[in-house]
């Protein structure tokens, strides 16, 4: 009994010293709450379980025991659901006020303490299976991490459960409490080999949810290496659309779009290369000769990637073909000097129509006093 007493605790304290540095690493809330629930599982066992207390025979040490079991069955089943991503229904905790009640109805009624353990007994054996259930069907990742955990939880479930009978067989309890320790071993080493493979999984997901976002958008995205030798890291499959020339081709050849860049915009596109805008910089554009020779408008944003010691190593950046842009800009600036040279037709006309104005009036007034046929014809003629 002394060397299962033994290697449960340092089993535990071991499992909880590795999740609090866990929890420390990562920050996450399914394991610090995890974290806890050990922490409240270990006090349960050093006070009632191999504790000097006699609370088996105590109203208050018996209702104390109760709660701190049903808060550790509680407490591990919410972080699972955490972990999961599932909300933790209503009903679990009105079980725990259930059983609680049960409990103290058998406490009170002077039962045997094969009936006053049963229902906490029963109840965390179902929390235990419920959580080896959503490891081993739930978790959608790859990896035996997940069936070793669900099967532990599950053996430790079917010990919980039996444990009241094994009260009264004292060679059957020492193991039984031996095996229910390898099981809670393994689970808390299983479910960090669960955390790792979903973390890795889950990185692997956003690495191709990401590469596909790169892969699919309509603008040119690249990485561009400047040391220890200039080369396009990566360049999107869109460049082959854009500029005519594929991306293995840019990955054979450093120098191809620098090369393609207009010979009137190529001082302009070096200067901006070694000194990239900053966030919420203009963007360069600039001229680019695409394969089939056709000119196009370029946008280009980039943000220097810098190294430990500082210095410049890699350009991240996106190519954006502005050229419909461009060409409607134009169409505007034409406009707006054809609109220019209207307001100045305009304006000339009015200038020229106030004196023509008063000249026809005076006309007018003097063919009314014209004696001869000739000057009135003159005067029509004026007019």
């Amino acid at each position: 009994m002394a060397f299962t007493y033994m290697a449960v605790m340092a089993g535990t304290v071991f499992l909880i010293l590795a999740y609090v540095y866990f929890y420390i690493l990562y920050r996450e809330r399914f394991m610090g709450i995890w974290t806890i629930s050990w922490l409240i599982f270990f006090v349960r066992i050093v006070l009632f379980d191999y504790g000097p207390f006699e609370w088996k025979n105590s109203l208050v040490g018996f209702t104390i025991y109760q709660l701190i079991y049903n808060i550790n069955g509680l407490t591990f089943v919410w972080g699972t659901h955490i972990f999961i991503n599932k909300p933790l229904k209503k009903h679990w905790t009105y079980a725990a006020a259930g059983v609680f009640l049960a409990s103290a109805v058998f406490t009170f009624g002077n039962l045997p303490m094969t009936y006053k353990l049963l229902p906490p007994a029963l109840f965390g054996g179902i929390i235990l299976f419920h959580i080896g259930r959503i490891f081993i069907l739930s978790l959608q990742i790859k990896g035996i991490g997940k069936y070793i955990t669900g099967s532990a939880f599950i053996l430790w479930s079917l010990l919980t459960i039996i444990m009241p009978y094994t009260l009264g067989i004292p060679w059957l309890s020492p193991w039984c409490y031996l095996t229910a320790g390898f099981a809670r071993m393994v689970i808390a080493l299983g479910i960090l080999m669960v955390y790792h493979e979903k973390t890795r999984a889950d990185l692997s997901d956003k690495e191709t949810k990401y590469r596909l976002l790169a892969e699919n958008a309509v603008d040119v995205i690249y990485r561009y290496r400047l040391t220890p030798a200039a080369k396009f890291e990566y360049i999107s499959p869109s460049a082959l659309a854009v500029t005519g020339y594929a991306p293995e081709e840019y990955y054979a050849d450093a120098c191809l779009l620098h090369d393609s860049i207009h010979p009137d915009d190529r001082p302009q596109f070096t200067a901006f290369a070694s000194a990239p805008c900053p966030p919420g910089g203009l963007p360069l554009t600039c001229r680019l000769i695409r394969k089939d020779g056709e000119t196009i408008w370029l946008e280009q944003k980039s943000v220097p990637i810098r190294g430990p010691d500082g210095r410049f190593v890699a350009l991240e950046g996106i190519l954006r073909d502005v050229t419909a842009r461009k060409n409607m800009e134009q169409l505007v600036i034409r406009a707006d000097k054809m609109n220019l040279v209207g307001q100045m037709a305009v304006s000339m006309a009015h200038e020229i129509r106030n004196p023509l104005t008063s000249v026809r009036g005076f006309l007018q007034l003097m063919l009314r006093k014209a004696d001869s046929k000739a000057a009135k014809e003159r005067f029509d003629l004026i007019i």
